[in-house]
């Protein structure tokens, strides 16, 4: 496989088990507005809110590109907000579920490698869409 297959079968939002194979021990997750860092469990136990809150969610690729050792890739997360999204865990209390489908604004991370696994992915964006902030505020919308 090369990187950009990696990418893509990395960022389906099918079985966790199935993704986390192509992520390193020491994976984190980071941008450029400063949110925390995210660790492999962090990034992982977030998808696993956001499934149970879209059992549909999905993630569109728009655009990817290899640009050196790393990957470019934009695209967006879909789904249709069926139940409440639990962030009592994070101090973030809950957002109730809407029933509506959401589409989440375009993003683009720069996907960088250990080898064959996936050691980081930097979010390039910035403003009110960007980072776990403008994530989060998609649910409300």
């Amino acid at each position: 496989m090369n990187k950009t297959e990696i990418v893509k079968a990395a960022f389906n939002m099918g079985d966790p088990e199935e993704q986390k194979k192509y992520y390193s021990d020491d994976f984190q997750a980071t941008d450029e507005v400063g949110s925390p860092p995210t660790d492999l469990n962090m990034w992982f136990g977030m998808g696993e809110l956001m499934k149970a809150a879209m059992p549909d969610a999905g993630f569109t690729i728009e655009d990817i590109r290899e640009e050196g050792e790393d990957v470019i890739v934009t695209g967006h997360f879909h789904g249709t907000f069926e139940n409440d999204f639990d962030l009592s865990a994070m101090n973030m209390g809950v957002i109730p579920a809407t029933g509506k489908f959401i589409t989440f604004p375009s993003g683009t991370s720069r996907v960088s490698f250990n080898g064959d696994k996936i050691s980081r992915n930097h979010g390039l964006d910035t403003g009110p869409n960007a980072g776990t902030a403008g994530f989060i505020a998609a649910f409300k919308a």
